[in-house]
């Protein structure tokens, strides 16, 4: 029994060790709540983009990177969100179209209350960095903070202009 002991000690140890814990706190809102989105329903976001780069004094002309894909967004419990990115096309300036990017389709979840993004992302430990990079920045996209002046995400604090409209009451 002893040396069933230490055993059920060490797989406990190695699962714990194995299983990323995430949690997402939500903060306390003062005022109205702007955003709302119902329990149960997916939003569906199409994505487009567009990096144009140039090289001062270069002969070759200007490159490109487009993007397009499909973003999934669920609600969860409380302030927390799914995002599933799906039909991701990358097409670069030599008109080669890149599919099936490694990890892309592993959802990440993110904090979102009242138009805000949080800080902090639930990733799987075997998302790659592109892949998340992509998802960082389409999660950027939905912030919509009609309070401040400025926004912070990650790209830096910039000066912001924002405005919603209610449509349908929601």
């Amino acid at each position: 029994t002893f040396q069933l002991g230490i055993l059920a000690q060490v797989l406990f140890i190695l699962y714990t060790n194995s299983e990323e814990i995430c949690t997402l706190q939500c903060q306390e809102l003062d005022g109205i709540r702007n955003l709302q989105f119902r329990d149960g329903v997916t939003y569906t976001y199409n994505f487009q983009s567009k990096i144009q780069m140039s090289i001062p004094n270069s002969n070759k002309g200007d490159s490109y990177t487009r993007l397009k894909a499909s973003a999934l967004v669920t609600p969860r419990k409380d302030c927390s969100f799914t995002l599933q990115v799906e039909n991701l096309e990358i097409k670069g300036d030599n008109s080669h179209t890149y599919h099936n990017l490694k990890h892309v389709e592993k959802p990440i979840t993110f904090q979102y209350q009242n138009g805000v993004i949080g800080s902090d992302l639930c990733t799987d430990s075997e998302d790659s960095i592109v892949s998340l990079n992509i998802k960082r920045a389409m999660v950027s996209l939905l912030q919509v903070d009609s309070k401040h002046q400025e926004q912070t995400d990650i790209f830096g604090t910039c000066p912001t202009i924002s405005s919603y409209e209610n449509h349908d009451g929601h």
